[in-house]
């Protein structure tokens, strides 16, 4: 069970562009842990548990260096005052990422244990007021932390990493980024990429092809007579109505019966709960045409941005029926199977 064993936090501001030997440290350092702040840490990690989370993976150097990381390793395993000395680090070249299209900050990172593992976390909550940091501002960062997450809006990134010590080890992490999901690319940039140096491990069209291709799935799956869901997944997923999901955030807009189908090859679970931006255009090809055959051996073939229009699918207990009107482009007779030359 992990165990809260060290926070520090510091007062971040807008540095970029200044050169590097002249980037002023942060001022911060180490955080008394009371009860009050482990209740408010705990309760901020459940609600950032919940939220769909995205899944980078560190950029290395030829030498498989990777500033950040290296940084937070020292921060969960190194000794004495090494680890307070490296979460500086981290504070001043976040700063130094930051322009002024970012406000001040207060960056927390804290540190917690189940050894031989730990699990390291960077929180950035936007303040302008937290320029001062110690002993005596214990109940303004009590406060601070409260608003942030229990309103949500405070919150602006989270990135966090686990495992043992080992090279093997802290080679990725997973990152809230609320400016991202809103659609502020060109701002929230930096947090991944600049400081982070990172990439999002499912890009935009992997993941949209494997939400078209799974949706697709949970149709073939659901009982003929019980296709509404599935169909309203269809839509909702082409529309453009859904900017930024997970696999596993949008199985909520599918029967329970259909995650089975909707899952299948999917096992890996960052693979499902990593965010990533929905490309309307990918799952609109892949879900572009509809197959109807009737009874009677009717097939339509038919665009499925004409279902519900030119095409008309109805239900009425165990029985669906389809109707079709549009004007006739070209007609010819098909020779059937049995029929074909030799």
């Amino acid at each position: 069970m992990l165990t809260l064993d060290r926070v520090y936090a510091f007062s971040v501001t807008p540095q970029r562009g200044i050169d590097e030997a002249d980037v002023a440290a942060p001022s911060g350092g180490s955080v008394r842990i009371t009860n009050a702040l482990r209740q408010v840490v705990d309760r901020a990690f459940e609600k950032v548990s919940a939220t769909a989370l995205t899944t980078v993976d560190f950029d290395f150097d030829g030498l498989r260096n990777n500033e950040v990381r290296d940084q937070v390793m020292t921060v969960a395993f190194g000794a004495t005052q090494a680890p307070r000395t490296a979460a500086s680090r981290l504070a001043r070249r976040l700063s130094a990422t930051m322009d002024n299209r970012s406000r001040s900050a207060l960056l927390l990172v804290t540190i917690e244990t189940d050894d031989p593992k730990r699990r390291v976390s960077m929180l950035l909550l936007p303040r302008e007021d937290v320029i001062q940091l110690g002993g005596s501002n214990e109940e303004l960062l009590l406060t601070l932390l409260n608003d942030a997450f229990s309103t949500g809006s405070g919150l602006r990134k989270v990135a966090r990493m686990h495992g043992h010590n080992n090279k093997s080890q802290f080679l990725s992490a997973e990152v809230l980024d609320l400016q991202l999901m809103s659609g502020q690319k060109s701002v929230a940039d930096f947090w991944i990429r600049e400081f982070l140096k990172a990439r999002p491990r499912l890009d935009s069209e992997t993941g949209s092809r494997h939400l078209a291709v799974a949706i697709q799935r949970a149709f073939d799956a659901a009982p003929e007579n019980d296709r509404d869901a599935a169909i309203a997944a269809i839509f909702k997923a082409s529309s453009g109505r859904v900017a930024k999901t997970s696999l596993a955030k949008f199985a909520d807009e599918l029967p329970t019966e259909l995650h089975e189908a909707y899952f299948r090859g999917l096992a890996d679970g960052e693979l499902r709960r990593t965010a990533f931006d929905v490309d309307r255009t990918i799952v609109k090809t892949i879900l572009a045409q509809w197959m109807i055959t009737t009874k009677d051996g009717v097939v339509i073939y038919a665009p499925a941005d004409t279902i519900g229009k030119a095409v008309q699918v109805t239900q009425s207990g165990a029985k669906r029926t389809v109707k079709y009107s549009g004007t006739i482009d070209k007609e010819r007779v098909v020779r059937g199977r049995r029929g074909a030359a030799k």
